[in-house]
């Protein structure tokens, strides 16, 4: 038969007193029983015939709360957002060490005139480290007046401490967004609250230039005949823009190209140092395929993993039992697409030569507009340290004493390989989008030490 024990409390104890070393003792029920002794094997490593060892998961307090938004078209000038609806969509970005956990988001609206609290409204939980949203009930606004809002969070076992710095928002019914400002809205009710940086500059040729931690990504004014430039040390690259037009213009940071016709584009250049290429379908006339150019230097080639996301890698790469052969790599995220209803659209990728195809099913009775995604990252420093430390990882790794969840955590690796995998570390980091299986993989993974100091974003 199997022994077991709740030492939860124990370990409690030992974290609040930071103590080193900790341990355990089993004795028998009688202690004048006759019977030697017992060797005990693990009901919950991957070998259940393994020597037991202590797992202990820690749960954080999650933070209260980034990226304070109001919108639609959730964008800021000066520091406030502007929306024309007295029941706008207040989201942030929530963040908590505990990957595994659901977060519900608090959020408290004052109208700045008086000081007084008009709503305070809970969000439904969202998975850690992606963004939270709530729709202002009716009845609560006023247009013509600013308010500030403000955000907790709680994980279903600790409450944020406190309450995050306020953001302010005008209501003004009277307001219409330009042609680009509702193009843009609609890509940004779709992207993550975290996902977008600033422009740092704009010159003749670029509209948005983006300067960020280890890349610069630049959005050309002219779409249709000039490609999104991506520099960095280890892998440039230049993209082009499907149904770009000639003519961009710049909205915070984000370059849009609105047209006649059946699709609008924004380019949106990312924290992270990628970009986002969001088409906005505004009918069935528009095409189904939409094809963006890439440069895949010599030597590499393009993977497409199960979750329909592509990767460039060297020859050999994709073996995770190896430390990679070359540093460079880039990645375009899994394909989605979103009907007006906020519904999955059926869409996949193929890569044609150095093109990568979106294709999008949708037809004339499909709630319109439909917007889809392709996001593009290369390579950094950073992504080769954490690729390469994954790799020495798996290469040394066995199944005694592993919980199943390292041992479910290893299987992807192998699947997938370990730039793919350090790309994945760095999504988690950044908070944005991840299937619950990617997600609980890196927090499996982010358990292990080494991985941990070496794949920080």
């Amino acid at each position: 038969g199997w022994v077991t024990a709740d030492i939860t409390k124990l370990a409690q104890t030992w974290s609040s007193a930071k103590a080193e070393t900790g341990s355990v003792a089993l004795k028998a029920a009688d202690e004048s029983d006759t019977y030697g002794w017992k060797r005990f094997h693990s009901a919950n490593a991957a070998d259940g015939k393994k020597i037991p060892t202590l797992e202990v998961t820690y749960n954080y307090r999650p933070y209260n709360g980034l990226n304070l938004q109001a919108g639609a078209p959730f964008i800021s000038s000066g520091g406030i957002f502007k929306v024309n609806t007295t029941t706008p969509v207040l989201r942030f970005s929530t963040v908590d060490t505990n990957g595994e956990d659901e977060v519900t988001g608090t959020y408290e609206i004052t109208d700045t005139a008086t000081g007084q609290v008009v709503a305070t409204v809970d969000a439904a939980p969202v998975p850690a480290n992606s963004t939270s949203q709530v729709k202002v009930p009716a009845g609560k606004l006023v247009t013509g007046r600013t308010y500030s809002f403000r955000t907790t969070s709680y994980d279903g076992t600790h409450y944020a401490n406190g309450w995050s710095d306020p953001v302010r928002f005008t209501v003004d019914t009277s307001w219409k967004p330009t042609a680009a400002e509702n193009a843009l809205g609609l890509a940004n009710t779709y992207s993550d609250a975290a996902d977008i940086t600033a422009a740092t500059s704009s010159d003749s040729s670029y509209a948005s230039i983006a300067v960020t931690e280890e890349n610069v990504v630049s959005v050309p004014w002219d779409g249709r005949n000039n490609a999104i430039d991506v520099r960095n040390a280890l892998m440039p690259n230049r993209l082009t823009i499907p149904e770009a037009g000639s003519k961009g213009t710049q909205v915070g940071g984000n370059v849009v190209y609105t047209s006649s016709g059946p699709v609008d584009t924004v380019v949106q250049p990312t924290v992270d140092g990628g970009s986002r290429t969001l088409n906005i379908i505004k009918d069935g006339s528009a095409p189904h395929d939409y094809t963006t150019g890439f440069t895949i230097p010599a030597g590499m080639k393009a993977v497409t993993h199960d979750d329909g996301s592509v990767s460039l890698y060297a020859e050999g790469d994709e073996n995770a039992e190896k430390a990679p052969s070359s540093d460079a790599a880039a990645f375009f995220d899994a394909p989605w697409a979103k009907d007006a209803h906020g519904h999955d659209v059926p869409t996949s990728y193929k890569v044609v030569g150095n093109t990568l195809v979106q294709h999008v099913e949708f037809g004339a009775d499909s709630a319109f507009p439909i917007v889809i995604d392709p996001s593009w990252w290369s390579t950094t420093k950073k992504i080769v340290m954490c690729a390469a430390t994954v790799a020495g990882f798996i290469f040394t790794f066995t199944p005694a004493g592993s919980s199943a969840r390292v041992a479910t955590a290893v299987k992807l690796v192998k699947r997938i390989g370990v730039k793919k995998t350090a790309k994945l570390i760095q999504t988690y980091a950044k908070r944005r989008k991840l299937t619950s299986a990617h997600r609980k993989a890196v927090t499996a993974l982010l358990g292990i030490a080494a991985i941990k100091k070496s794949c920080k974003f």
